[in-house]
């Protein structure tokens, strides 16, 4: 089970990954990158 602090992290970056998609238009690709995150 997760602890608190890393749940919290994951959430916040789901949030900012949506975020970055729905409203600012941004590609799986440019996510990634702008994130440093694997983009598959």
């Amino acid at each position: 089970m997760a602890d608190g602090r890393e749940e919290f992290e994951t959430i916040r970056q789901i949030h900012t990954v949506l975020v970055l998609h729905f409203m600012d238009g941004m590609k799986q690709n440019d996510i990634a990158a702008a994130l440093n995150l694997s983009p598959s």
